[in-house]
């Protein structure tokens, strides 16, 4: 009993500090932290990269932080994962929408 226990206590000692959340990721990015809500959306997306939640914060972020190409990118994988998510066609024509910058 004493060794389970001391073995139970050891492993939680060594257990890795735990994966971010989806929820972690939106406060940081609602507090204007872009490149650490990034990171822990991807660490997100490194356990399920069909996670519908995180792929949506991560094309919010790649919009935010102009990096259009890639929010496009994410706007359509989330089309072909679910193509009834309404919010990710709005945001796609929206960032169709926008002019075209030629410098």
């Amino acid at each position: 009993m004493i060794r389970l226990l001391f073995l139970v206590l050891i492993g939680s000692i060594l257990m890795p500090v735990q994966a971010a959340t989806i929820k972690e990721a939106r406060d940081l990015y609602h507090a204007g932290k872009l490149n650490s809500a990034l990171e822990q959306t991807n660490q997100l997306l490194q356990a399920n990269s069909r996670s519908i939640p995180a792929l949506f914060l991560k094309a919010q972020i790649e919009s935010e932080s102009k990096d259009l190409e890639d929010a496009i990118n994410t706007y359509r994988a989330i089309i072909l994962i679910e193509p009834d998510h309404l919010q990710a066609y709005n945001n796609l024509a929206a960032l169709y929408a926008q002019p075209v910058s030629y410098t």
